[in-house]
């Protein structure tokens, strides 16, 4: 098949409630700390943006005023880094459904 765009991979997180569930921030580090397949994705009105969840400690934000996710970041920057630095708002996070 067609490999899927940022926006097309958010849809399936989105939907696929049986693999993927909603979580928060919190929840996606602790999720990722532990090894399980956690995800920041979000919509874009041409082309969205997705990133792992880093397996570390969530770092402050200022931009934001709270701690937030890591994420090992691939587009105009390739990084780890705050997720205030990889999305303008907060995205959604998601992880694996049955760890």
């Amino acid at each position: 098949g067609q490999p899927l765009m940022a926006n097309d991979m958010c849809d399936y997180l989105r939907d696929n409630i049986m693999v993927w569930r909603k979580i928060n921030g919190d929840e996606a580090t602790a999720r990722a700390n532990m090894g399980i397949p956690t995800v920041a994705c979000q919509r874009g009105d041409h082309h969205g943006h997705i990133a792992f969840v880093y397996p570390q400690k969530q770092a402050f934000s200022p931009s934001w005023n709270k701690w937030v996710p890591m994420l090992n970041n691939i587009g105009k920057k390739n990084a780890i880094m705050r997720s205030s630095q990889c999305f303008r708002t907060e995205p959604d996070y998601y992880s694996i459904k049955a760890a």
